[in-house]
This record gives C-alpha cells, structure tokens and sequence, in this order.
C-alpha cells in the first residue's frame, strides 16, 4: 500500500521517503496535526461524525521531525537512526504501532 497504493514508484520510495528528501519531516508533521485539529473540531460540533484518527501523527514521525537535520552516513536515512535508536534503547514490540 506504501508504495503502489499511494502512486509510489519503487524506485522513488515511500511516502517517508518523500518527507524526508523532498518536503521536510517538520513541514508533514506541522500540516498534520492542523488536519487533525480540523478534524476532532468537526467531531465535536458534530454527533454525527464518528471520532477519527487518522491525522494523528505517528511516534516515528515526530520522533524523525525532532532529529531533522542530524548528519547521517552515506546510504543511511534519518528513519534508519530513529529506529537504531529506539530499538538499542526499548527492548519489546515496536515503538510505532498502536496495537
């Protein structure tokens, strides 16, 4: 789904890919959570819409807008060091999922 679901080409990655060489973790992030508060809004003036939350962002997104801009080896994403990261310091399942 990532990648052919959302018109991603193989070749040019998936949409973290795209927020991380094209747009800007901090740029997603920010509309993001605009869309989210837009949302819950509309829920709360509204009975009818069921609660969503979809717009919310994700832990590995935020966790990859707050290390923007760290200095990464030549063939390493920044996505790559959030989750070496994270999995060096929490044993368990991932730090992404709600489930």
């Amino acid at each position: 789904v990532y990648i052919y679901g959302y018109g991603f080409p193989p070749s040019k990655g998936g949409p973290m890919f795209y927020a991380e060489n094209y747009v800007g973790f901090q740029k997603i992030l920010e509309r993001l959570k605009v869309y989210d508060a837009q949302a819950k809004e509309r829920f709360t003036k509204n009975k009818a819409y069921l609660p969503i939350d979809y717009f919310e962002p994700s832990k590995l997104l935020q966790a990859c807008a707050a290390k923007q801009g760290t200095k990464v080896f030549p063939g390493q994403t920044l996505i790559d060091v959030v989750l070496k990261d994270f999995r060096k310091s929490s044993p368990g399942p991932g730090p992404f999922s709600k489930l």
